[in-house]
């Protein structure tokens, strides 16, 4: 399957097109549309749950912090904390992604299974 191109990526590439960079028209224009991209991005605002989210991803970070010496599972996370207790473990398991592509938390795969550490 494609990967479908976004609006932004199309406008890179036809900045890139000889015949449209010598028209100073179409620069413009481009520019402008890439502007309004820009300006709609900003705007946006978080949603409950994703408020609700950062801050439980919050208290992970915590979690594991506190227990910095050694390795978690999802399930230990999830039971150390009673602010946790009512998430799910494909939720917790999101949180975790986000922060160990930030770069603040280690994730280690093993035979008994998957744990995470703080970086």
């Amino acid at each position: 399957m494609e990967k479908k191109l976004t609006k932004r990526e199309i406008i890179g590439q036809l900045l890139t097109i000889e015949p449209i960079i010598a028209n100073d028209t179409y620069v413009n224009f481009l520019k402008h549309e890439l502007e309004l991209l820009d300006k709609k991005s900003s705007n946006r605002k978080e949603t409950q749950k994703q408020k609700e989210n950062k801050e439980f991803t919050e208290v992970v970070y915590s979690t594991l912090l506190a227990n910095s010496g050694s390795t978690m599972s999802i399930k230990q996370i999830i039971e150390s904390d009673d602010l946790l207790k009512d998430l799910s473990s494909n939720r917790v398991s999101a949180m975790l992604k986000t922060l160990v592509d930030n770069g603040s938390v280690i994730r280690v795969k093993t035979n008994k299974g998957t744990f995470f550490t703080i970086a």
